[in-house]
């Protein structure tokens, strides 16, 4: 019988939906630019293991937990840009992340990704069979993979090949069980010769500094979604992460480019945005969303949520659902 949901091709324009529509990862974006938001995925589900393709056209962070029973491999385009966990992703590291941790994860435009999902015991099968069984391991949190040679182009090119297949003719894999067990076959097998060909990663001055400022970040966010209704001041922020004001700054500005201030906003616009998607304009007006989230200006909050998501708040109340 074919597999209806083996193909599932998704373009979104409103980063708060993200979470409605994404398989397999579970996942919150907010939008950093100024500009309108496209985001896409391809996911090729092969059973044993599945394939995702990513890519956005503007700057986005966004926060992903994997999926509870699969190790994530992760690798981007050639022209990507971006950072996980704070760690600089680039196409000769490979990144190999925990099954059910979360991520954190910052990317300019035109990024664009791979994520490969197979269950450890899979994994493991294979290496012990190849007798490479001692090179094993559960990840723990996201562990970068130095490559050495060609990096990661050759799983990368394979994976693209794949999901243009998919995205032209979805039925090849949807009605035809052979061709998902070939694709599931190839990668498993350019991915333990990728594995193979694996170097000691040398964590930079730069990858230590990032990692640390995300940290920061995922801190001081945490807190201040928990603690929204105090409309918390910077000094909360700097108190709950244990650093200055100018530590705190610094952090925001080299992961996100943004103060924590004007991210901050960013945030809670988002979130306003979410309340207005599944309210009701009978029950529910754009000034009573506007006040929860801390936008007393009703000028300044329906300008600013325009130039975020390109259509004034009272739009989005009315859209029909």
């Amino acid at each position: 019988m074919p597999n209806a949901t083996s193909v599932t091709i998704t373009d979104l324009r409103d980063p708060t939906a993200v979470g409605d529509e994404m398989e397999l990862l579970d996942q919150d974006m907010v939008s950093l630019d100024k500009k309108p938001f496209r985001v896409s995925w391809v996911v090729l589900n092969l059973g044993p293991s599945a394939l995702i393709f990513h890519s956005t056209s503007r700057r986005v962070r966004s926060e992903t937990k994997t999926h509870p029973d699969r190790i994530c491999f992760i690798t981007v385009g050639p022209q990507s840009r971006g950072t996980l966990d704070g760690q600089t992703m680039r196409p000769e590291i490979l990144f190999r992340a925990e099954p059910g941790v979360t991520t954190e994860v910052v990317v300019e435009s035109g990024y664009r990704s791979l994520v490969f999902l197979i269950s450890p015991a899979e994994l493991k099968s294979q290496l012990r069979a190849r007798g490479r069984g001692d090179e094993f391991h559960v990840p723990r949190g996201v562990e970068p993979v130095s490559l050495t040679t060609l990096g990661t182009r050759p799983f990368y090119g394979l994976g693209m090949r794949l999901i243009d297949a998919a995205r032209r003719r979805p039925a090849r894999f949807n009605d035809r069980a052979g061709a998902r067990l070939s694709a599931h076959i190839e990668l498993v097998e350019l991915l333990l010769v990728t594995l193979g060909t694996d170097d000691q990663p040398k964590r930079t001055r730069r990858d230590r500094t990032g990692q640390t400022n995300n940290r920061i970040i995922k801190t001081a966010e945490s807190f201040a979604l928990e603690h929204v209704d105090r409309r918390p001041l910077v000094s909360d922020l700097c108190e709950a992460t244990g650093v200055s004001e100018r530590t705190l700054q610094y952090a925001f500005k080299d992961i996100l480019g943004l103060t924590p201030t004007a991210y901050l906003i960013r945030l809670r616009l988002h979130r306003a945005r979410s309340d207005l998607r599944l309210a009701s304009a009978k029950t529910t007006t754009v000034t009573e969303v506007a006040l929860e989230w801390g936008f007393w200006h009703f000028g300044d909050f329906s300008k600013a949520y325009a130039q975020c998501f390109g259509e004034l708040p009272s739009k989005t109340l009315r859209r029909i659902r």
